[in-house]
């Protein structure tokens, strides 16, 4: 039962904050169709919501504008807060007795994370689809491509988004067993901020940002380094109160 409670936080959790993004980007979307004149396409949603690569040279990506980056920053560090919530939430010295009576590290750790990961993925797959929904049939733009084509877009992007959170949510919990929950909170904050400002500096590289055309292979990539230099760091790491 608490494991339904707590997943059905998690998809509401989701819906609701995909929801408020999108009723944003909607609207700041809506007032630019009305004062130029023009039809956007449904793409143009997903490139103000999660950053177009070519971001100077769209007009209605607002160029440098950097508050734009306020609603992604948002959805990456809620999904690694979500899947590290339980072990936030607890004491730190609560886990020393949890340690020790473990057979083993990797045991201890695995109970510390509790399901974190499924988490993650629970939270970005209904913000995604909730998302998915809202563009589909919450509006009158047009298709820029055929349905399939945005459906197969839309799907590789998820997939990119979740893969990039669970590298995030295993580099952070390298990091937790070594500083304070704030220290956590402040340290991801810090590493969402880098890839942001990378990606700001370099838009082509698409680390966060999304291009059409990259199948969003270098997203993806980067969360599987990140999940694999996690599972060797942690390997090596004691747990520190």
């Amino acid at each position: 039962m608490r494991k339904i409670k707590t997943f059905s936080l998690i998809s509401l959790t989701g819906i609701g904050l995909s929801y408020l993004n999108y009723y944003q980007i909607i609207r700041q979307l809506n007032y630019y169709r009305g004062d130029y004149r023009v039809d956007l396409p449904k793409r143009a949603i997903f490139n103000r919501l999660f950053i177009h690569t070519d971001f100077y040279g769209i007009d209605y990506m607002a160029g440098k504008n950097v508050m734009q980056l306020v609603s992604p920053f948002i959805f990456f560090l809620t999904a690694v807060v979500v899947g590290s919530f339980f072990f936030l939430s607890m004491e730190k010295n609560y886990y020393q007795y949890v340690l020790i009576r473990s057979e083993n590290k990797k045991k201890g750790y695995r109970w510390i994370r509790r399901y974190g990961s499924v988490k993650v993925v629970v939270f970005s797959l209904v913000f995604h689809l909730s998302l998915f929904t809202l563009v589909s049939y919450g509006n009158n733009y047009p298709y820029a491509e055929s349905l399939r084509m945005f459906n197969q877009s839309f799907v590789k992007l998820s997939l990119a988004h979740t893969l990039l959170l669970l590298g995030l949510w295993y580099l952070g919990f390298c990091l937790y067993l070594k500083v304070t929950s704030l220290g956590y909170l402040f340290g991801m904050s810090g590493v969402i901020t880098s890839l942001f400002i990378i990606n700001m500096s370099f838009p082509k590289a698409s680390l966060i940002f999304i291009d059409w055309q990259d199948n969003y292979s270098i997203s993806s990539v980067l969360g599987m380094c990140l999940i694999v230099l996690s599972y060797f760091w942690e390997k090596k790491l004691d747990y520190e109160i």
